[in-house]
């Protein structure tokens, strides 16, 4: 009969630490509406789909006036950069989960990762550099005011996020 009770008394004393455990790590955690609207959450690290997706400054064009014109012709450049962008965000995606597994092999190859490593940083220079081309093109259609528009619309710096 001891042994019974004791074994409840742990159990219940351990089911009390994990709720004020769990309390606890709910009261720290950011609630979801803690973010500014313009700081979505960061995207999965895996997959080429985050990749791939059309960057146009959406965020700092809303508001924006465009005439049809302008719309047409952001649309134009966002899909003529589409195929490009898929094929290198496919890349840099196969890429860093050859850099992941190589990483972890038994024994380290050093010149094989650094190899692999460069092949990814490359793909994602690339990547990168298209959406500053597409950032370019988008604001020098824009009039002059559309651009002080834009200037005034775009949203701070997010703050960084831990992962």
């Amino acid at each position: 009969m001891q042994t019974a009770k004791k074994r409840w008394t742990i159990r219940l004393a351990a089911g009390m630490a994990a709720a004020a455990l769990a309390a606890g790590v709910m009261a720290h955690e950011p609630a979801g509406d803690e973010q500014p609207a313009e700081c979505p959450p960061l995207p999965p690290l895996h997959g080429a789909g985050w990749l791939a997706a059309p960057g146009l400054p959406q965020a700092a064009l809303r508001g924006i006036k465009l005439t049809e014109a302008q719309e047409d012709k952001l649309f134009e450049l966002s899909q003529a950069q589409a195929p490009a962008r898929r094929a290198l965000a496919k890349q840099a995606a196969r890429s860093h989960e050859d850099l992941r597994r190589a990483a972890e092999t038994e024994p380290f190859d050093e010149a094989r990762v650094r190899a692999l490593a460069e092949v990814h940083a490359q793909a994602m220079a690339r990547l990168f550099l298209m959406q500053a081309e597409l950032d370019a093109k988008a604001r020098a259609l824009l009039t002059s005011e559309q651009r002080r528009q834009y200037a005034a619309a775009r949203p701070a710096p997010c703050p960084p996020q831990a992962r």
